[in-house]
């Protein structure tokens, strides 16, 4: 049976609001259990979507009920290991005791119901249904349990002491303490169910402390460094057992809310900035981005999680965050459709280097890339879920206008035309061997952001299809390119631009195409593109392209075994590819997408300001002149130009100079192999030392101030009537200038003089004025002297020796406060 949610109920029972944070009171641990337990047995019919959706499945359930409390409609004896169906017997027993102690239920005190739900207990206590997958034995039907027994004891429903006993120590099969991530959050919730059932407050102490241990940094499964999810191990699950985080922790913390286990003020702040900064902004209205969700987007219609779906989880971070609910209601009424996906939605890039996954949102689209690494893995395959996603994480792009452009479309996908994914076109599609997505094979895999532009890169090196990757953000536009395709297959090499529901006509070039197949073999002239639903695909360097706009047909059980061929999909869908032939030995691709234009806005004339610098195997390099912003993949060391810049690297690295706003040029660095301590770069002559974030920042984006560069700082320096401090030990210090976001300083130093190691938080960037110095960063030392430039990191030790008198020029970012401090 389907649990219908009835939508307009749901809404009515969220109240987001509430004004104040109320005091909390000491109060006795019985009466801190009863406001636990009062709080978790309000919240159900929330969670179940109100008492319409309530009776309804009461209704069924009564329907299928034997005398001796069985279910009819249930095999017992099934041993499917996914959407176990045996559940739907406690699933039946929580709606009957919910309807039978909620007085707007119909079945409110109905004679002999509590008979029927008591029975039906004892059955399944008697019965003891044990499913293949842990799962349903460790989590969910211990959950279940938990919550049939709370709202029986709240309404002083007398369960019978054995069945009672026999149900709670089923409930201890799952074990808090070895589970990690969500699955841990899982298991201890049921934890704290039991502690109130029993009124056990050593067990609550414990279970509590289980159930927030997940709001933590780690390397292993759970919210990475970079506020990413894995579960499975390295495997990204923002969406998935991400969205099961958030969902079990605010549940909890809402449960405890107001009482002595409430959930920590920084572990509030961290789940908060998970929820908000990152699984909303990976969501456009209600809809996830496939990229997010793991295997969960083979089943039907996981991608769309709107109130009926989260609303409750809305709900309670409202409720344990107060400050927040403005925002919590603005996220509400994009989720039902009364405000659009772009109303008040920031622009914004952002790199996840731990995850391997980037997000550009902004208001008119929402696009993204999801990656594998030697570090991370390929898209997961569990419980014959996502039977067909071999190459999901091969550079797949997401993007979304509306949100529903990829919404139940995965049975209609030719899986060899997955977006932004170069592969091979095989006859058939072909089902994954493997049961859960292994690392992928190799390092040079990252991203750079500056938080409002960047860039990401992918080798490939997979079911013998190589490739670089590269994927440049800048303003109202993504610029992709390839190099290096190369295979020895038989089978031809694609590369699929979209994959997505035709919501439009198709046009090529400002003409109509009626044909339900097209091939076009465009030149290297910009004026060639192709626009469908408001998004521009343009061919800068040309290419053989291929298309389709036509119905599609297929069935939900080709990618998860919990359906069959008769969960049959069809529909009208739009597919646009690249063609690279047979064994391609460096083949290439150049494509840019605009989405967000009318076909009546369409200009390919106006992306002359995105240049294409290199697409070649050593350097992959773009600029868009008018934003001033110059972007390049490195892949050895060499010298090469982005615009006016004439630079020198030392290592392979990703790189961006963009001015901002502000006036000011910023330098934007990475290491995508996350190997590298520093890089030497030389920027028109300018020699700079460039310390990079190490351990879990590693692969991080790294960003520095350039302005500074090319003054002329003699003629700067003689006009500086600062006054100057005496620091003793040969050191002197003199503060030429400075604003809230930064600070200029020259420090003389006699010979011999030494600066002791330190490290503070701001972005330190040093010039030689003159003499000679030996710098110590970090575990590096370097011989400099004038002419030299070293920047430091935030955070980072660092110090020097003076070996030949000499000045420093240091530039802080922002300004040393504590400089200004005066006796």
């Amino acid at each position: 049976m389907k649990y219908v949610i009835t939508f307009t109920a749901l809404i009515m029972i969220i109240p987001l609001i509430a004004t104040a944070q109320p005091i909390i009171k000491k109060r006795s641990t019985a009466a801190e259990f009863s406001i636990i337990h009062q709080q978790i047995v309000d919240q159900l019919p929330i969670e179940e979507g109100g008492i319409q959706n309530i009776d309804r499945t009461a209704s069924y359930a009564l329907s299928q009920m034997t005398p001796g409390g069985a279910f009819k409609n249930i095999d017992y004896n099934n041993k499917r290991r996914a959407n176990w169906p045996v559940t739907d017997h406690l699933k039946y027993l929580q709606a009957l005791s919910l309807a039978y102690t909620l007085p707007a239920s119909k079945y409110y005190r109905q004679t002999g119901l509590e008979a029927k739900i008591i029975a039906s207990l004892k059955d399944w206590n008697d019965k003891n249904p044990i499913c293949p997958n842990w799962f349903p034995n460790e989590i969910r039907g211990p959950q279940l349990m938990g919550q049939i027994l709370l709202i029986l004891k709240l309404h002083d429903i007398k369960v019978p002491a054995d069945i009672q006993s026999g149900l709670i120590e089923k409930m201890q099969r799952g074990d808090m303490y070895k589970q990690t991530g969500a699955n841990k959050l899982d298991v201890a919730l049921h934890y704290i169910y039991e502690a109130v059932i029993t009124r056990n407050e050593e067990l609550m102490n414990k279970a509590a402390q289980q159930c927030y241990e997940p709001i933590e940094f780690t390397r292993e499964e759970g919210l990475q460094y970079d506020y990413t999810f894995f579960q499975h191990g390295p495997q990204l699950q923002i969406a998935a057992y991400g969205m099961t985080f958030i969902r079990g922790e605010y549940r909890a913390a809402a449960f405890l809310n107001n009482t002595r286990w409430a959930i920590p003020a920084e572990k509030k702040e961290m789940l908060s900035r998970y929820f908000k900064q990152v699984y909303l902004n990976t969501t456009r209205g209600p809809y996830n981005d496939f990229n997010t969700t793991g295997r969960e987007f083979s089943r039907i219609g996981s991608l769309k999680k709107g109130l009926s779906t989260i609303g409750y989880i809305i709900r309670d971070a409202a409720l344990v965050s107060l400050e927040d609910s403005s925002f919590y209601e603005l996220v509400k009424q994009k989720l039902q459709g009364s405000k659009a996906p772009s109303f008040k939605t920031p622009t914004m890039h952002r790199h996840f280097w731990i995850g391997d996954y980037t997000l550009y949102h902004c208001p008119a689209y929402l696009f993204s890339v999801r990656t594998n690494s030697v570090r991370t893995g390929r898209t997961e395959i569990i419980n014959s879920e996502n039977l067909l996603g071999r190459t999901n994480s091969d550079g797949a792009t997401n993007i979304q206008r509306r949100g529903d452009e990829y919404y139940n479309i995965f049975p209609l996908w030719e899986w060899d035309k997955i977006p932004g994914v170069t592969c091979r076109d095989y006859v058939a599609d072909t089902i994954s061997k493997a049961r859960i997505g292994g690392l992928g094979t190799t390092a040079f895999v990252g991203g750079l952001s500056d938080s409002l532009y960047g860039h990401s890169v992918y080798t490939q090196n997979f079911d013998d299809v190589r490739a670089q990757k590269a994927y440049f953000f800048v303003k109202d536009a993504v610029v992709c390119l390839g190099t290096g395709i190369s295979s020895n297959s038989y089978e031809p090499i694609t590369t699929t631009l979209n994959q997505c529901w035709l919501n439009s006509p198709v046009y090529v070039n400002g003409k109509k195409i009626n044909g339900k197949k097209f091939d076009y073999n465009f030149n290297g002239s910009r004026s060639n593109w192709i626009w469908q639903d408001s998004i521009a695909y343009i061919f800068p360097r040309g290419g053989q392209v291929k298309g389709s706009q036509q119905r599609e047909y297929g069935n939900w059980g080709r990618l998860n075994v919990m359906y069959t061929d008769k969960n049959k999909a069809s529909g009208e869908v739009f597919k646009l590819w690249l063609e690279h032939g047979i064994k391609p030995m460096d083949g290439n691709y150049a494509y840019i997408i605009k989405p967000g234009i009318g076909l009546d806005m369409l200009d390919p004339v106006a992306v002359n300001d995105i240049q294409i610098l290199a697409n070649n195997d050593t350097l992959q390099a773009i600029s868009q002149k008018k934003e001033h912003i110059y972007q390049a993949i490195c892949y050895k060391a060499q010298q090469f130009r982005l615009g006016n810049y004439k630079l020198a690297v030392d290592q392979a690295c990703l790189l961006m100079i963009r001015k901002n706003v502000n006036g000011k040029t910023l330098l934007s660095l990475a290491d995508p192999t996350q190997q590298l301590e520093s890089i030497n770069i030389t920027i028109n002559h300018q020699k700079i030392h460039c310390q990079l974030p190490n351990g879990v920042n590693a692969g991080r984006t790294q960003e520095y101030v350039l302005n500074n560069i090319n003054m002329n700082f003699e003629n700067f320096l003689s006009t500086a009537t600062a006054p100057i401090q005496d620091l003793g030990d040969g050191i002197t210090r003199q503060i030429l200038g400075h604003d809230a976001s930064m600070m200029m300083v020259k420090v003389n130093f006699e010979k011999g003089a030494v600066g002791a190691m330190h490290q503070h938080v701001h972005t330190q960037s040093t010039y030689v004025l003159d003499g000679v110095f030996e710098f110590t960063v970090g575990n590096e030392t370097k011989l400099v002297k004038k002419g030299d430039a070293l920047i430091m990191p935030s955070n980072v030790m660092h110090g020097c020796k003076c070996l030949e008198a000499g000045s420093l020029l240091d530039v802080f970012t922002p300004r040393r406060e504590d400089y200004l401090i005066t006796d």
